[in-house]
């Protein structure tokens, strides 16, 4: 049936700010922000689609979404997805779709008994509880399946995002301007339809007509994004011919030139087709004067065709953020060195009781009635983006249905805080395996850290680690699972010489299985080595694996070369070669190679497993990692905005009750934190021009949206703190103190601390919801003691100004013990590393993020806080 909605609403709908998602899911390996909960056995995308992999009899398994910013429920008045279930699940529970704002609401939806494609459309129209802020957004897939099943996704959408009646279901063509005659528009077919009641009816008249639209946004969107435009097409074989065009387009218009994105190319007839059309932007938002949608089409005369689902996504534009941190970092560790864990900590000696290297293994114990333990790996940063998991080779006692907890996980940890997790399981008791952990599918962008958290056990249970190591990071298909791809054939033969071997292997199903084309003939499977044009020059690279060559598969004209090349067109760069291998068993094979070459230089790095054996003869390989470390000169660090705090006169008291005032103060160096004073002046230190960061998930805001003053004092038992904030909206969107306008800094033993790991971020919001303030420190990639509870604060919102406070006061007693060496309390003159972080909510979504230096999570160390006696009046 037709929706309404009066034209005040539609009117309203038109003129709000856009923000959200549409999924599309081109892009393999990319799930573009969904995530899955502990039910799914696995997600993956790709050939443009997301599956969804669920096990039999599972309850509770779903996906779900954050969206950044957060959705302002007037924007969108539905979401559609275009699914395809394998298994019948029309009659299961279970099967819904829930926002959280922040608590949570629900609304069923149904699936037909087929395994084709089919359009799920949620219609949130009249749902009261569609409102406000959405900062979450799930799909629940039915409950209790007595199969194993997939759920794939083309696409999830949201209705009325960046277009108006995007699916033809308002009446009337509401929103979309005609190029021609209304009357080869027929908004009211029903017989032929992709989705819901209704499509267009178009009529060709041999000439070009169209509906048009405005991108809502569109004029914002900053150079270099890419808008497409997707529809559905039917297209009766009759209708076409020689002269007849489709150009579905996106346009973009700076008063002068317009840019359009190429027309459709039409090969499917008499069904339903999914098509696009994409355009980057090339211009400012100051130049561009149009951003539209226009459905241009040109049939012959009384021809028809029908389209449906008209939507817009967006792609943002492709920044290499890899030289934000240094990205060839240390992604092994091989635990060879007694008592070296290589940065691996454990946090609690109570729930490990023994944690350390010998026997050439990371040695760890879990004691009887262990509950949650969990270490946590060296810090990074890591570059996400680049990785496909975590494989780790572990050996277990006891027994497993000892377990209570039916699953283990891996955490990690973005740089910008929150954390993801993916479960992994122990296969077998008392000997050796490799579990390889998807999180590639997962994460995204910088990761602080990460850590592997293991059952509750009612008895001692002991796990030896040999290695951990990042796969899918240089090389892919490090396990040889599943086809030989990428690997590519090199040398004699052809590639039937190189298989899936299930009768030698030391992981999963398969090896590398090598069939032997006699001792003068080498050939090889291969892989270019990813970055090979960015690695520098002196980077050490190491090749690691394992192999099996059977007794009778060697002879003395036999070699095995598994190599790493560097080639510049003319000479290569080669690691050993391998002429008296261990016979009849698996062995680690290790070989590293320093680059010669600068990357200007190089035509390719390249991992080639090279080998020549006898005729027929069988040698297998798995388990195969290329890392890379590189060292690079470390800047001088200029400190461009330190901080003195100054240490409270005798007698003077500072009240903790939220009223921040700078008599209260009195004495303190004020630190002003805006738009402004980011890159200005310095007020106390002469000659020096401040050079703050702004967060790349941020834009420049005015005073009058943000503009805090920030107060740091001393005395021998305490630390203060506080802000007064001139702010237009005070928001508070959670669940935790840093999503929210909030006093945040961050203390480091040194400036030179550049791992979270060792630092304190005490986060203050003034009002976490409740009308009291919300307080944190203990985020997982940071100092995990909770030093708040030790600490008095408090905090005050003004509900005529939006304007607010926080003060707190820490005792120094609360921050002992977690630095190398205490440095609290400190004595006149001393210092240690400091960051303020400015963060600024407008209704439930980030709007302004800045802090007086580096970031603390970029690795790029701190600036200073200096303890300073009051100066005598």
């Amino acid at each position: 049936m037709k929706r309404f909605a009066s034209l005040l609403a539609c009117t309203l709908i038109l003129v709000l700010s856009p923000r959200g998602l549409s999924t599309e899911f081109n892009t393999d390996g990319d799930t573009e922000g969904w995530m899955p909960n502990g039910k799914i056995a696995d997600l993956a995308a790709k050939d443009g689609v997301m599956t969804v992999t669920i096990a039999a009899n599972i309850t509770d398994p779903y996906i779900n979404f954050h969206p950044a910013p957060a959705l302002d429920a007037n924007d969108v008045t539905g979401v559609l997805a275009r699914m395809r279930w394998s298994v019948d699940a029309s009659t299961a529970g279970g099967k819904s779709f829930f926002w959280f704002h922040p608590s949570h609401t629900s609304k069923g939806y149904e699936v037909s008994d087929s395994n084709d494609w089919q359009i799920v459309f949620v219609d949130l129209l009249s749902e009261a509880e569609w409102a406000g802020t959405i900062n979450q957004i799930r799909f629940d897939l039915a409950d209790g399946i007595g199969e194993d099943r997939t759920v794939e996704f083309d696409w999830i959408r949201l209705e009325n995002l960046y277009l108006t009646n995007e699916t033809f279901e308002w009446g009337g063509l509401l929103g979309w301007d005609v190029i021609g005659d209304p009357v080869n528009f027929d908004d009211q077919e029903f017989e032929t339809v992709n989705s819901l009641s209704y499509s267009v009816k178009c009529t060709g008249t041999g000439e070009y007509i169209a509906l048009a639209q405005p991108i809502k946004g569109g004029l914002e969107k900053d150079e270099g994004y890419v808008a497409t435009v997707h529809a559905a097409v039917n297209i009766p074989a009759d209708s076409w011919d020689p002269s007849a065009s489709l150009w579905f387009r996106v346009r973009e218009f700076n008063g002068t030139e317009e840019r359009l994105s190429p027309p459709i190319e039409v090969t499917v007839f008499d069904e339903w087709f999914q098509c696009a059309s994409s355009l980057e932007l090339a211009y400012t938002p100051a130049e561009r004067t149009a951003l539209e949608v226009q459905l241009y089409s040109s049939l012959p005369s009384g021809k028809v065709f029908y389209f449906d689902d008209v939507f817009v996504s967006w792609a943002e534009p492709l920044f290499d953020v890899r030289d934000d941190n240094w990205r060839y970092v240390n992604s092994h560790w091989e635990f060879n060195t007694p008592r070296e864990t290589e940065g691996w900590w454990n946090p609690n000696s109570e729930r490990i009781t023994y944690f350390d290297v010998n026997d050439g293994s990371l040695l760890v114990d879990l004691p009887a009635g262990t509950s949650d333990p969990y270490f946590f790996s060296a810090p990074g940063p890591y570059y996400a983006e680049n990785i496909g998991g975590v494989a780790v080779r572990m050996k277990w006692t006891g027994d497993e249905a000892d377990q209570q907890k039916t699953q283990h996980a891996a955490f990690w940890f973005p740089v910008e805080g929150g954390h993801g997790s993916r479960p992994w399981s122990v296969p077998v008791i008392g000997e050796w395996f490799v579990a390889y952990i998807n999180t590639g599918a997962f994460w995204e962008g910088w990761i602080n850290n990460f850590r592997f958290d293991f059952g509750h056990y009612d008895n001692l249970t002991l796990v030896d680690i040999d290695w951990v190591r990042f796969y899918g990071e240089y090389i892919m298909n490090n396990d040889f699972a599943g086809s030989l791809e990428p690997w590519v054939k090199q040398g004699a033969g052809d590639i039937s010489a190189f298989s899936l071997a299930t009768d030698q292997k030391v992981s999963g199903e398969t090896s590398l299985g090598i069939e032997g084309l006699g001792s003068d003939s080498f050939h090889a499977v291969a892989q270019t080595v990813e970055e090979w044009d960015r690695i520098p020059k002196g980077a050490a690279l190491t090749l690691r694996g394992t192999y099996y060559v059977p007794a009778d598969s060697w002879d003395g004209s036999s070699v095995l070369w598994l190599r790493i090349k560097e080639h510049d067109g003319k000479v290569e760069n080669l690691t050993a070669s391998l002429t008296t291998p261990v016979l009849d068993a698996w062995t680690p094979f290790e070989y590293t190679l320093n680059t010669v070459y600068e990357p200007n230089e190089r035509t390719t790095i390249a991992v080639q497993l090279f080998s020549k054996t006898p005729v027929g003869k069988m040698i297998y390989v798995d388990d195969v990692f290329l890392t890379v470390v590189a060292s690079e000169q470390a800047p001088e660090q200029e400190f461009t905005w330190p901080v003195n705090s100054i240490k409270l006169a005798e007698g003077q008291q500072i009240t903790i009750d939220g009223q921040v005032s700078a008599a209260e103060y009195a004495g303190a160096q004020a630190l002003v934190l805006n738009a402004e004073t980011r890159t200005g002046a310095d007020p106390y230190f002469e000659g020096l021009t401040h050079a703050g960061q702004i967060n790349t998930q941020s834009t420049e805001t005015s005073l009058d949206d943000f503009n805090a003053t920030y107060y740091f004092m001393w005395d021998d038992t305490y630390f203060y703190a506080a802000v007064s904030a001139q702010d237009d909206n005070y928001s508070y969107a959670g669940p935790y103190p840093n999503s929210s306008d909030t006093l945040q800094f961050v203390l480091g033993q040194t400036t030179a601390e550049a791992t979270t790991a060792g630092m304190y971020i005490p986060t203050i919001a003034p009002d976490g919801g409740t009308g009291s303030p919300f307080a944190k420190n203990d985020f997982g990639a940071w100092i995990s003691k909770d030093i708040m509870a030790q600490s008095d604060y408090a905090g005050s919102v003004d509900p005529a100004t939006q304007d607010w406070t926080v003060e707190i006061r820490i005792p120094w007693s609360a921050m002992q013990g977690d630095f190398a060496a205490d440095v609290f309390p400190p004595n006149v003159g001393d210092s240690v590393g400091f960051s303020v972080l400015a963060i600024d909510y407008d209704n439930g979504a980030m709007g302004w993020f800045a802090g007086n230096g580096d970031f603390p999570w970029s690795g790029m160390g701190m600036q200073p806080l200096n303890f300073v006696e009051r100066p005598a009046p």
